[in-house]
This record gives structure tokens, C-alpha cells and sequence, in this order.
């Protein structure tokens, strides 16, 4: 099946809160440095990881550069906790993440930090709890060197720009 996955807005409005960068919320994987062993788009699949490459793993890298994922979040949220887990990948891991946002909507070109640089452990749930509520379309992770991660979970709620966006997505298709 092909195309752009699109939640119902009606749903997603009966929540307090919710995963904004979950494939089945609207979710989707924009690019990524990497995607060698794995798809990207497995971070923000429905459940749990059930093994090292039902998440995203990528190759070791040979410079000094590192990798990264670009994620396009359910539409313009106000994030309040990201979660990141690397469930399975024990030899294989992220050693580190960085997590930026970006809202689209008013500035598509500058990329801010979410959650500084953090040492990530091997199989493990990652909760990071931000100090103030973040406006943004955009999540990208980057990870140093290289390195998987299994899930990510970017929780918020729509703002009311976003609402409105979504609501004119799906009323295109719904017609």
C-alpha cells in the first residue's frame, strides 16, 4: 500500500495527548543518513520491538560524521516528553542522541535543540521530560557515532494551527 498515512482528527481531538511522530497518528520518516540494514520508518511503527531489526539499525560508520533520522510529526504539535527506546540493540546501540525540533510553520529553516547530547544506554527506554511545552512540526534525531534505535515516541498534542492543518488534509480526502 502507497501513500501518505493521515489520522482522523476527530480521534486524535478526543486526546489529552499522544504520539505526534507515530506512523499510525500521521506520522512519517521525511530522510535519513542510513538505511542499510533496516528501514528508518521502523522507529515509529505501532508496538514494541520484537527483535534487533524490527528497529532502525544502520551501519558503522568510518568517518566523522554521524547518523541521523528526520521525522514529520502528525502536524504542528506542542511536545512535552520524548521517548526513546533501543530495545534489542545490545552490541549496536546509539552511544549518544541529540534531538531537534523545527516548526515548519514559522520558520522551516532553523533546527533547535529538544534534548542536548545524552549517553544512551543498550536496551533500554529513554524518557526525557522537557522543562517547558516545544512548538514543532519536526523531530530529527541524531545519534554518535552511528548506532540503532528500536522506537521513538515524540508525546504532545496538536496545537490549534495544527488541528486546523490536519483537519484540511483529511477533509481533502474525505471530501
Amino acid at each position: 500500500m502507497y501513500g501518505e498515512p493521515i489520522a482522523d482528527p476527530s480521534w486524535l481531538a478526543a486526546l489529552d495527548s499522544f504520539d505526534v511522530a507515530a506512523l499510525v497518528n500521521g506520522g512519517l520518516v521525511e530522510d535519513a543518513s542510513d538505511r542499510f540494514y533496516s528501514p528508518p520508518e521502523n522507529i515509529i511503527a505501532p508496538g514494541r520491538s520484537a527483535k534487533m531489526d524490527d528497529g532502525w539499525e544502520n551501519r558503522r560508520r568510518r568517518d566523522k560524521d554521524n547518523d541521523w533520522v528526520r521525522f514529520r510529526l502528525t502536524a504542528q504539535a506542542s511536545v512535552r516528553a520524548v521517548e526513546l527506546d533501543t530495545a534489542y540493540l545490545k552490541g549496536n546501540s546509539a552511544g549518544w542522541v541529540t534531538i531537534l525540533g523545527c516548526d515548519a510553520e514559522s520558520d522551516p529553516d532553523t533546527w533547535f535543540e529538544i534534548v542536548g547530547r545524552t549517553k544512551l544506554q543498550p536496551d533500554s527506554a529513554h524518557r526525557f521530560l522537557l522543562a517547558s511545552p516545544v512548538t514543532v512540526t519536526h523531530v530529527r534525531t541524531d545519534v554518535f557515532p552511528d548506532g540503532g534505535m528500536a522506537r521513538l515516541h515524540v508525546l504532545g498534542s496538536l496545537t490549534d494551527t495544527g488541528r486546523a492543518a490536519l483537519a484540511g488534509r483529511w477533509e481533502s480526502l474525505t471530501g
